[in-house]
């Protein structure tokens, strides 16, 4: 048992009191690495479970976490739609390597031709997580029509796999 001051006030999950998110994420940056935080923090975001709000609410208090917290807003990404994109954005930051989530591209008509997981700024160059789902049958037959369409539109597009980023 941990008792701190909550952040917010518990919640209730079908009658069971559950912290908040921002008590548990504070909670997370207290015991993970910075990487391992980053990932929760992200992915609450994404899904809404936070709001920017909400957060400067979290690193507003004084409570181990807090600092990890306040360090690791600055480069949570909302657009980030899974925990390998968020590992492969955070290689790019390391690296001093400028990009931008979630990023659409479109012909010279202005349609839709795919959306990027990174743009790395100032190229023509897309950098990509693929994770085991990209060669199921269906899936890698769309992914080769999405990577000839880029072509076609000037686009250079790099995949990486897990073992590319941890290696």
């Amino acid at each position: 048992v941990l008792r701190t001051t909550a952040v917010a006030p518990a919640g209730t999950v079908a009658g069971v009191p559950v912290a908040s998110v921002g008590d548990v994420l504070l909670s997370l940056c207290r015991d993970f690495s910075d990487l391992d935080a980053l990932l929760a923090v992200d992915a609450a975001l994404h899904r809404g479970l936070v709001t920017t709000e909400g957060l400067d609410a979290a690193v507003a208090v004084r409570r181990l976490g807090a600092p990890r917290l306040r360090r690791l807003t600055r480069v949570a990404d909302r657009r980030s739609e899974s925990p390998w994109e968020t590992v492969l954005r955070e290689f790019h930051r390391r690296a001093d390597a400028a990009v931008t989530p979630q990023f659409e591209i479109r012909d010279d008509q202005g349609t839709f031709v795919a959306r990027a997981d990174l743009l790395l700024d100032g190229t023509r160059v897309l950098h990509e997580y693929d994770g085991g789902r990209h060669r199921e049958v269906d899936r890698h037959r769309a992914d080769l029509r999405r990577e000839r369409r880029l072509e076609e539109t000037g686009w250079i597009r790099r995949g990486f796999s897990a073992p590319d980023l941890l290696h």
